[in-house]
């Protein structure tokens, strides 16, 4: 994740996402316990402009069986929207469409 500093109020986070299941799952949502929002987004590059845009994709996210999603700076990666007043770690909860749930630890990194 990008350390922001105190007074900023958005995040993003880079990383991994597993399908740890043998059948194709959706991901219905991504709550934070520091954040009020966790967005997917994706960047990509207009090849006619050469301008870089950033988009949000909905929800649901597809993940095929045994799938994994990087995310990464110029590509997918989540975005973390309206800082709440929490202090230590920051938990991810992914919520996919099997009712199952994992909750993963975000480790803080400079970039």
């Amino acid at each position: 994740m990008t350390a922001p500093p105190e007074v900023a109020k958005t995040a993003a986070v880079y990383g991994e996402i597993r399908n740890p299941y043998k059948t194709d799952v959706e991901i219905q949502t991504i709550v934070s316990n520091g954040y009020k929002t966790v967005d997917f987004h994706e960047t990509s590059l207009d090849e006619s402009s050469g301008i870089t845009r950033m988009r949000k994709l909905d929800y649901p996210i597809l993940l095929k069986a045994s799938e994994t999603i990087e995310l990464v700076r110029s590509g997918k990666h989540l975005m973390l929207y309206d800082k709440l007043h929490h202090s230590g770690k920051l938990d991810l909860k992914i919520q996919f469409s099997n009712g199952e749930s994992q909750t993963v630890v975000v480790e803080e990194k400079e970039l």
